[in-house]
């Protein structure tokens, strides 16, 4: 479908999402947050967080 999706992946993934990657070769569209150690999810909620307003001022920017 091409919509943008994001999916926060914990530190050990199953084998789907491979390792060390952003993205995936079965979803062109979909960008993966993972966890950088086990168990800690603030670091990748603030990446989510950061990269969200990101793309909501770019977005603003593109629309004046």
């Amino acid at each position: 479908l091409g919509v943008p999706v994001w999916t926060l992946l914990p530190y050990a993934p199953d084998w789907r999402w491979m390792l060390k990657r952003s993205d995936t070769p079965w979803y062109g569209a979909m960008e993966l947050f993972r966890q950088g150690s086990d168990g800690s999810w603030a670091p990748v909620i603030d990446r989510v967080a950061r990269t969200l307003r990101e793309r909501v001022a770019a977005h603003r920017g593109e629309r004046q």
